[in-house]
């Protein structure tokens, strides 16, 4: 249950082309649709629906104002976590415009403001405080939270991007408020214009379900940073996408024809699926875009002898624009039938990786909708779609996962 298969999906950087102007209603968001059959099971299709978020110049983007919140604890002494964290600090300030700000605050032996808001003029005064931060101690979360809320409500300005983020192993006791509690007040904050960015760090006893709730409940994002590479993608490479939010609440439904289309399931999203009737119910919390992202979900469909002839589906989407009190809006694309791939392998490089990575996943969870499928299989769609550092990395690791499996086809690179 550890492994989310969305997660897989989604990690790689799909060639989505971003929205036009002025077309589906000036959405911020282009929908891409890709289908055919499926490799893992006979008489099954699988359909990919892609989402683009509309691109944000650097020059052209709304100021931010940054609250860090810093795990320091003990158990974050090892160089993977708060070593890493530190250079993912200075990684992200020096790719920040003059316009931003930043705050520090850490939480361990006390909890503590170690720099309140300050320009990005005065970066060397912000590298200056990061270079001090020590790891010892230990203390609640919840602590942090509290404070580094107040300290971004205190900066807090309407038209920018207020938003705080935590970088923790999330080895972390809540303290005297509860679980719900915290998650409760971060949402009300949220409601405010205060989003949240987890990052977590470190192997061993890495606690990745409270860093993902976390972000979840702050209308905000959540990566995990295992190398000075990664680093440099989140922070650098893809810093508007992490940063700055173009659209929240987003709601992906997607509507089958019922005389085209026998069955269908959603491959992963099983603690981020929405109730069908909660799709307009614009109190329910849904997930986030930033500028630039792509945001992947892969159906496995049974059609219909003649659905080739006919509408397949029909993907609507809701979302709200960043900040407080904005309303809803909707999208709707169809699919037709006849954009059907006749074979799996006339299908794009994109799709095929997108399929090869839920596959893998999908295997590492002991799916029974893969029990006709091996790592070594799953292995050569990779490795026939890989055509990035990213894709390449992931055909070795099906590699070994299949070496460790006991399958002698896949192959462990070393």
């Amino acid at each position: 249950a550890a492994v989310r298969v969305e997660e897989f999906v989604n990690y790689f950087p799909y060639a989505y082309a971003p929205p036009k102007a002025g077309s589906n209603g000036d959405a911020p968001f282009a929908v891409h649709m890709e289908a055919a059959p499926s490799p893992y099971g006979s008489n099954h299709h699988l359909l990919r629906v892609g989402v683009k978020g509309q691109e944000i110049d650097r020059s052209n983007r709304a100021p931010v104002h940054l609250t860090f919140l810093v795990d320091t604890s003990g158990s974050m002494s090892s160089a993977d976590k708060l070593g890493l964290a530190k250079k993912s600090l200075h990684t992200m300030v020096s790719n920040l415009d003059e316009e931003d700000t930043v705050s520090l605050v850490t939480y361990a032996g006390d909890t503590r403001v170690v720099l309140k808001a300050t320009s990005t003029v005065h970066a060397q005064r912000i590298h200056a405080a990061i270079d001090d931060l020590t790891s010892g101690g230990g203390t609640a979360m919840s602590s942090g939270m509290e404070l580094a809320y107040r300290q971004a409500s205190d900066t807090y300005a309407h038209g920018t991007e207020n938003r705080v983020i935590v970088l923790s192993d999330g080895d972390a006791n809540i303290g005297r408020t509860s679980h719900d509690e915290i998650l409760r007040t971060i949402e009300q904050y949220a409601e405010e214009g205060i989003t949240l960015t987890t990052v977590g760090f470190g192997m061993g006893n890495y606690k990745d379900t409270m860093m993902e709730q976390l972000a979840n409940k702050g209308d905000g994002n959540y990566f995990y940073v295992d190398s000075q590479d990664e680093a440099d993608k989140v922070f650098g490479d893809d810093l508007s996408g992490t940063i700055q939010t173009i659209a929240k609440d987003v709601k992906i439904q997607v509507e089958f024809n019922p005389d085209a289309v026998i069955g269908y399931r959603l491959v992963g999203y099983e603690n981020r699926d929405i109730a069908d009737k909660d799709f307009r119910n614009d109190r329910v919390d849904a997930g986030e875009i930033g500028a630039g992202h792509n945001v992947t979900a892969i159906y496995d469909v049974v059609l219909k002898d003649d659905a080739e002839t006919m509408e397949l589906a029909t993907v609507r989407l809701r979302a709200k624009k960043p900040g407080p009190d904005s309303a809803a809006k909707e999208w709707a694309t169809v699919f037709d039938g006849e954009l059907l791939h006749s074979e799996f392998a006339s299908a794009s490089d994109d799709f095929r990786l997108a399929v090869a990575a839920a596959g893998f996943a999908e295997l590492l969870r002991g799916s029974p909708y893969m029990v006709e499928a091996s790592y070594a299989e799953v292995q050569a769609i990779a490795k026939g779609a890989a055509n990035s550092d990213e894709a390449r990395e992931l055909v070795k690791l099906i590699g070994v996962a299949g070496s460790l499996a006991g399958e002698s086809g896949a192959v462990a690179i070393r």
